[in-house]
């Protein structure tokens, strides 16, 4: 999800950080295996899902060099740019139309409308936001 991404890539570059890139590889390799076959919908979520743990076991095999370090850093980096990414465009549906179907609306629907959709949109942003800035905060020490 839109959070999940983001601490799945804050903790990559916190292991990476402390230069435990085998224990990140492992984590990795675990967290999108459990993640993929447990909520995949279809096939390629589960060929998806599959592949990329297969990426994260070879990082964790080819332990030698900064080629798993800078491989595991970029995905991590990109992982919580997707995030936000995404984000922005459930705010942006959040504030465009009411009516229309987005992960903001289901979570408003399910609250009985209690917190619109809006308000989810941002909160789940601001949580993404808190995670990230915790993060820079612990690396840039």
């Amino acid at each position: 999800g839109y959070t999940g991404a983001t601490i799945f890539g804050a903790v990559l570059l916190v292991l990476l950080r402390m230069e435990w890139t085998r224990a990140a590889a492992a984590f990795g390799a675990i967290f999108l295996l459990v993640t993929a076959l447990r909520f995949g919908a279809n096939m390629l979520t589960y060929a998806t899902g599959v592949v990329a743990a297969v990426v994260f076991l070879f990082f964790f095999a080819w332990d030698h060099g900064r080629l798993a370090y800078y491989g595991m850093s970029f995905l991590a980096v990109q992982c919580m740019l997707n995030a936000f990414y995404d984000l922005r465009t459930l705010v942006e549906v959040s504030a465009s139309d009411v009516r229309r179907t987005s992960d903001a609306s289901m979570l408003s629907h399910e609250t009985l409308g209690v917190i619109p959709p809006l308000r989810w949109a941002i909160g789940l942003s601001g949580v993404s936001l808190l995670i990230t800035y915790a993060l820079l905060r612990r690396l840039l020490r």
